[in-house]
């Protein structure tokens, strides 16, 4: 069942009833799908100076694909990686600002949030102030519309790790970057100019052994599309920001000339490439909804590893030494029994949905934004299962 809803100056427009969980902060607008209550700009250096406390707000591999139509009109298509039974998505109502935002916030694997643990974070005003400004997605009403990826580096991590870009600023962790210039920015030379002037934007590193890793340092890069048919993308490394014009889209690796070399594996490279394979053809924002559904299906499921098998080897360091050859055959026999009704789904058009299967990697969210038109859908690949859908 379909619900309306008229949000600021646009309009939501939900799919499914909405669950018997109720929350002090939070409308429950549908199954995986949390809408927080209007949030005041001013309440950004709080969750800046809990970022800075505890470092650990989300993990996830991500892909991206952006193009210009034969109109002229930017359009993007992007997956955020997610186990959906564990993390419902949060959309945050930002007001305030010089532009009305809506961000989008995921809790990733390091989090495994339920609903049981959101009603208890319900009462906590750290990580309702963290929430807004943690978003890996945003759009504005101006149709600025910004995905921001995590960056893997392969070596000399304490070269490439970003502690801070500009000494003196006041702090900002690069995961409060999408959202913050949504807040302030309009177009991608606006977004450019905020980030390289604004904050001293630092990148995450903490202590990842309780999932299994070691030490942990993560860069970040945005990809920005605006309402007058320009894009970019924006990578923090080096205590620098790097900026390349018109890019295809991007997966978990550098591209930037000054960066590339530190990426040697190419993290994400199979869903990227699955993305581009029929970028050609889109032309609208539908179109790149199931482009990337198709290339998350075809690369995660058909063709394992692009991911890099963290469910079966969680010490990363091992994981990198491990020939592919060997993860790809555990991959294939831990997922025997849902690798047919995959195939089945993929190829024959099966209605069965192809959910929670043990935490294994099989869902994903996926984006579909024209910037030109300010219309955004989101939702997970399955068939018809659109969860939310914004017009400005």
């Amino acid at each position: 069942m379909n619900s309306e809803m008229a949000i600021g100056k646009g309009f939501g427009r939900f799919n499914w009833k909405s669950q018997n969980v109720r929350y002090k902060n939070f409308t429950d607008i549908g199954k995986y799908v949390l809408l927080m209550n209007d949030v005041n700009y001013a309440d950004v250096e709080k969750s800046l100076e809990y970022i800075r406390k505890y470092k650990d707000p989300f993990n996830g591999g991500c892909t991206a694909a952006i193009k210009r139509n034969s109109k002229g009109e930017i359009i993007v298509g992007r997956n955020m990686d997610v186990t959906v039974s564990q993390a419902p998505a949060i959309i945050s109502h930002i007001v305030g600002g010089k532009y009305e935002t809506l961000s989008f916030y995921f809790g990733g694997n390091n989090a495994d949030y339920t609903y049981q643990q959101l009603a208890e974070m319900d009462e906590d005003e750290g990580v309702l102030s963290l929430i807004p400004y943690a978003g890996t997605d945003a759009m504005n009403e101006a149709g600025l519309y910004i995905e921001a990826n995590m960056r893997e580096q392969d070596k000399d991590y304490e070269r490439i790790f970003c502690t801070g870009t500009n000494p003196g600023k006041p702090r900002a962790c690069v995961l409060s970057a999408a959202t913050l210039a949504c807040i302030n920015c309009s177009t991608v030379k606006e977004v450019v100019e905020f980030l390289s002037d604004s904050y001293d934007w630092y990148a995450l590193g903490f202590d990842a052994s309780s999932y299994g890793f070691g030490m942990e340092l993560w860069n970040l890069a945005l990809i920005v599309g605006d309402a007058q048919g320009n894009h970019g993308l924006i990578e923090f490394g080096m205590n620098g920001i790097y900026y390349t014009p018109y890019p295809n889209g991007q997966g978990n690796y550098y591209i930037h000339p000054k960066l590339a070399e530190y990426s040697t594996k190419g993290s994400g490279y199979g869903r990227f490439a699955a993305a581009l394979e029929h970028l050609d053809e889109c032309e609208t924002e539908w179109d790149m909804l199931h482009n990337m559904e198709n290339s998350m299906m075809r690369k995660v499921i058909l063709e394992p590893g692009c991911l890099g098998y963290s469910d079966l080897e969680q010490d990363v360091n091992n994981r990198r030494q491990t020939p592919e050859s060997e993860l790809k055959e555990r991959y294939i026999e831990k997922n025997k029994p849902f690798i047919e009704p995959a195939y089945e789904y993929y190829y024959n058009g099966n209605e069965q949905p192809l959910r929670d299967n043990g935490g294994i990697w099989t869902t994903s969210l996926n984006f579909g934004v024209n910037c030109a038109t300010k219309h955004l859908i989101l939702r997970f690949w399955e068939k018809d299962d659109v969860i939310f859908e914004y017009q400005w």
